[in-house]
């Protein structure tokens, strides 16, 4: 949680994101009842499939999120060589944009698609997600 919500409370800072829910680690992976993109095992085990670039990738991404930066450009899906599905993904920042590799599996592409939709904005770190799911 930054320092502004700690301050103001979620409230205020759900109005400065336009007024759409924060979205936790806990329910990304369902811990609230909610529909999971994930449980813990499944998100354990890709994550541990990435190689270095792609987490640091991944992290960047999720960081970018959760400032609520906008997608820019066309979203095409890819094959990598090792034959998994991704998407090279733009964020808009004021004065340059930056992007990375976005692995593209059932959990991630509903969540990047509910995103792209504005149902939410990104309230975590690839960091506590993990955190998150090795907690069970």
């Amino acid at each position: 949680m930054n320092i502004y919500n700690k301050l103001h409370g979620e409230t205020i800072a759900a109005l400065l994101n336009d007024g759409r829910p924060k979205l936790t680690a806990k329910q990304f992976l369902g811990k609230d009842g909610t529909n999971a993109y994930y449980n813990n095992e499944t998100l354990l085990s890709f994550v541990k499939t990435l190689r270095p670039q792609e987490i640091s990738e991944m992290q960047e991404i999720l960081k970018g999120m959760s400032e609520g930066l906008r997608i820019v450009g066309t979203i095409a899906s890819r094959t990598d060589k090792g034959g998994r599905r991704y998407a090279y993904l733009n964020l808009q920042h004021v004065n340059a944009n930056t992007g990375g590799k976005f692995i593209l599996e059932d959990g991630t592409t509903r969540f990047l698609n509910d995103y792209m939709n504005g149902k939410f904005v990104v309230g975590f770190t690839l960091e506590e997600l993990v955190e998150e799911a090795m907690n069970a």
